[in-house]
């Protein structure tokens, strides 16, 4: 009898357990999706990908000296681009920086036909890392991002080039990631960044791109009708 009692005290012990550590446990979680590199005292750029925040960040990295310039890669133009109805979303970004007093000789747009992909990003800036050998760069992103966009980097840049890269996840202005589980926006968020990990790592990158299209190919086709 005595064994059995004791076996019923560690089953009933388990889950007082982490009813009592479920925070801690939910906590590390996080290390799932989110990496924390140390930056250089400076670098030559920061690359804007994402994350609440950015601009001001940005905008104060330049003003102190931390960082030269700022870089924007451009995303592939859809429709509503390529045809003129609206500009690209770097534009609005410029914009944003110059109100925050960051002059435009500092604002470095990333544009390219050929890189394409999830990761279009990387490849635009591998290249501007192949014309600034030895300058470091950082990129602001969603602290839920910080870890996928780790692994893009090593997968996509050369182990040098990767180095030099660092990676600045930025903190929810809309919830609070250390405690992500009292929030339904940010468990998605958390878990949809895992499943993305996930998939990358399994699969590779996505090769869903986003649709092309000009005015000249739309007459063309409709031509041809």
């Amino acid at each position: 009898m005595r064994p059995f009692k004791w076996r019923r005290w560690w089953l009933l012990a388990i889950p007082l357990s982490m009813l009592v550590f479920y925070a801690p446990l939910l906590r590390c979680c996080t290390i799932l999706a989110v990496v924390h590199e140390p930056l250089p005292a400076q670098v030559e750029a920061v690359l804007i990908e994402g994350g609440d925040n950015r601009h001001d960040v940005a905008a104060g990295w330049v003003k102190s000296g931390f960082a030269r310039t700022i870089l924007l890669a451009r995303r592939m133009a859809d429709r509503n681009v390529a045809s003129g109805v609206v500009p690209p979303e770097d534009f609005f970004t410029r914009e944003k920086l110059l109100e925050l007093e960051v002059p435009d000789r500092a604002i470095q747009c990333l544009d390219d036909e050929r890189p394409r992909g999830q990761w279009r990003f990387v490849r635009l800036l591998g290249v501007w890392l192949r014309d600034h050998p030895g300058a470091k760069v950082v990129v602001l992103c969603d602290q839920f991002e910080s870890r996928l966009n780790r692994d893009a980097l090593d997968r996509v840049l050369p182990g040098g080039d990767a180095q030099r890269v660092y990676v600045h996840g930025l903190p929810s202005l809309a919830y609070d990631q250390r405690v992500w589980w009292r929030s339904r926006p940010a468990a998605v968020n958390l878990f949809d960044s895992v499943l993305s990990l996930a998939y990358a790592r399994g699969v590779g990158e996505d090769p869903d791109e986003p649709v092309t299209w000009s005015v000249d190919s739309y007459e063309k086709g409709i031509e041809r009708r």
